[in-house]
């Protein structure tokens, strides 16, 4: 759960900077929550460990991707 967490509270922490207020990461963090087993209702013989969900391992990819990009553009701080 730790290394599920991480990336979107990069992600949540990224828009609290942006947008100066804890209500765009307030709703990203419902909205999280409540499309998180969408996928799951439709997708059948698909394993939700590897893909298919948020919290799967390609989806972790892709939001850790999307923390490393918003890192190099400088759009989230990164103490030296």
């Amino acid at each position: 759960m730790v290394v599920f967490t991480t990336p979107p509270g990069g992600f949540l922490s990224w828009l609290y900077l942006r947008m100066k207020s804890p209500w765009a990461p307030a709703l990203a963090h419902g909205t999280i929550n409540a499309a998180a087993g969408i996928p799951l209702l439709f997708l059948s013989g698909v394993d939700s460990t590897i893909g298919g969900t948020l919290p799967s391992l390609a989806g972790w990819i892709v939001l850790a991707a999307f923390i490393g990009i918003l890192i190099g553009i400088g759009e989230i701080p990164v103490r030296e």
